[in-house]
């Protein structure tokens, strides 16, 4: 039997074309900036890395501030090593989950967690500047690194426990199915969790680094002030030293007065220097920061109030961003810390011994 090739061939050629289409269609556009994810993911590994090892290497950077830059580095090496690449094999995929019912459950539980890590260490640092603007004489005797140690993993079990419980159980208590091609929290569908969620992983964490970064100013401006204040009394007393410099020198003299307001005026100067060198360090990092999270967080918070108003692609798109910083921290630790800088120098240069030519930013 012959077979009428001319109609065959169009309808052949019509199907091929609409395949195609679909599968053109169904494409994430996201799997097109793999050319980017993918060396951001290896800067976020190594950087993050070389960040804990150079905490674990250099005993002089074993202070109070740097614990809680050890534990964002964790995070985000976590986040760079295991979050990431599992989200971009998703990705990749047509967001067909591969990986089971039950990783999907540590997946999503682990990717929550170490976001809202961050946020909380951001505020811990934030705070512990703050502290060290504010009273610096008792400084090192209130935040010492044992301390920081127990904040900071009272901080993991807290975010484990305020999000395992939905994380894990939400579809066993409502009976809801899951589908097994797709790794979805099954609570993004309810505006009252989400809200209160959104309330407490966002909005909370940014109004007080808000709140807290207002103190800051006040204490840099209020330490200003007083180190003006004492060099005009300074200026004042030696204009009238004239008159009494022939005087016999006792205990409380003249000259003993001035001795001691210079060495305050030392000491304001070296709280002043020290204090706003942390501040400055601690700014740009938390600009990076909001820059980079705040975008996830108003998506969210729009979602939750209007489900349908944001489409996926808007909220992966913010979702990447927001894994980016993970990327960008550990130039932002080198930038602001010599001695962060010399040890990655240490790591990527055959081990040379590094030279500290000034002290770091970060100092506690």
């Amino acid at each position: 039997m012959l077979i009428n090739i001319t109609e065959i061939l169009p309808q052949t050629l019509e199907n091929t074309s609409e395949d195609a289409k679909e599968v053109k269609d169904n494409s994430n556009p996201l799997s097109y900036a793999g050319i980017i994810i993918v060396p951001v993911i290896l800067i976020a590994v190594v950087g993050n890395a070389l960040t804990i090892c150079s905490f674990i290497r250099d005993k002089g950077l074993h202070k109070t501030c740097n614990v809680y830059i050890l534990n964002l580095a964790i995070a985000d090496l976590l986040i760079g090593a295991v979050t990431m690449p599992i989200y971009l094999t998703y990705t990749f995929g047509n967001n067909v989950w591969i990986f089971g019912y039950h990783f999907c459950k540590v997946f999503l539980l682990f990717d929550m967690a170490t976001v809202e890590i961050t946020a909380i260490l951001m505020i811990l640092i934030s705070y512990d500047r703050l502290s060290l603007l504010r009273h610096w004489s008792t400084y090192y005797k209130m935040h010492s690194p044992q301390k920081a140690y127990i904040k900071c993993g009272l901080a993991w079990i807290f975010v484990f426990v305020l999000n395992g419980p939905a994380t894990i159980g939400w579809d066993i208590w409502t009976g809801n199915s899951t589908d097994p091609n797709d790794c979805e929290a099954q609570f993004y569908d309810n505006v009252v969790y989400i809200s209160i969620m959104t309330t407490v992983q966002f909005v909370i964490p940014l109004t007080v680094l808000i709140i807290i970064h207002i103190l800051i100013v006040y204490e840099i401006r209020k330490l200003i002030q007083t180190r003006e204040q004492l060099i005009s009394t300074h200026s004042g007393s030696i204009g009238s030293s004239d008159s009494v410099v022939c005087l016999e020198l006792k205990p409380d003299s003249v000259m003993t007065k001035l001795h001691r307001r210079s060495t305050d005026i030392h000491k304001e100067n070296t709280k002043k220097r020290n204090g706003t060198k942390a501040a400055k360090s601690l700014a740009i990092l938390t600009i990076a920061f909001i820059v980079l999270w705040a975008p996830y967080g108003i998506v969210i918070v729009f979602q939750s109030i209007c489900p349908t108003c944001i489409c996926v692609i808007l909220l992966e798109s913010c979702t990447w961003v927001l894994w980016f910083k993970s990327a960008l921290n550990p130039f932002l630790y080198a930038y602001n810390s010599n001695r962060f800088r010399e040890n990655f120098k240490y790591f990527l240069c055959c081990r040379r011994r590094p030279g500290y030519r000034a002290n770091y930013s970060f100092n506690s």
